[in-house]
């Protein structure tokens, strides 16, 4: 640019030589912004490249959560209604445990008073 500055200001000094020189400076400047509007382009394109490759990421990385989320989820619920059978099967050994210790204080008086009677029979 500075070149054609430089050209500008000594083309100036001839007659029309200011017309050549404002149309080298508009074919310098149409050049710059051709270039300028093609890196714009690109860096648009790379953009929207970008913006789609971090949309699939993201879908990606919701889609992992929602699948832990659930995963989670399910065995939490596995864990409740093993607790729940496990509470409940502890609670029916307790009452299966009193049962057999009364049934078993019921059959050993009735073994006691048998065996009293049969000493008094002897």
């Amino acid at each position: 640019l500075r070149i054609v500055r430089d050209k500008t200001e000594s083309m100036a000094d001839f007659p029309g030589g200011h017309v050549v020189a404002q149309t080298q400076d508009d074919s310098v400047n149409r050049a710059e912004v051709e270039a300028l509007q093609e890196e714009l382009e690109q860096t648009q394109l790379q953009v929207e490249v970008n913006n789609k490759k971090y949309e699939e990421a993201r879908q990606k990385a919701n889609n992992v959560v929602n699948d832990l989320t659930e995963q989670f989820l399910n065995i939490t619920e596995e864990v409740g209604e093993f607790r729940n059978s496990y509470e409940t099967m502890y609670q029916e050994a307790i009452i299966l445990h009193q049962n057999l210790m009364t049934e078993f204080s019921e059959q050993k008086s009735r073994l006691e008073d048998e065996n009293e009677l049969l000493k008094d029979r002897c």
